[in-house]
């Protein structure tokens, strides 16, 4: 009777032992995955030119637009109006 009780505690240490090594893992998994795409994310967004989001021609002839990313005061001077 007493080897019964033992081995269910070892077993239940055990178990124990194993959910949290899976947890730990799975966390360690879910790290990586953030940090890749973080690294992924950095590295397009600085070898990215200027994303033009829109553009837009005032009445005087100007065209203005959104603009992310670098270089985007650097644009102004090669912008022109296709349509006209």
């Amino acid at each position: 009777m007493q080897s019964d009780a033992s081995s269910s505690a070892l077993s239940l240490k055990f178990r124990h032992h194993k959910e949290r090594a899976h947890r730990l893992k799975a966390i360690i998994f879910a790290v990586s995955i953030v940090f890749v795409l973080a690294y992924f994310t950095f590295t397009i967004y600085t070898h990215s030119g200027p994303i033009v989001l829109g553009t837009e021609m005032n009445g005087n002839g100007q065209v203005e637009y959104m603009c992310i990313g670098r270089s985007c005061e650097d644009l102004g001077a090669n912008f022109s109006w296709k349509d006209q």
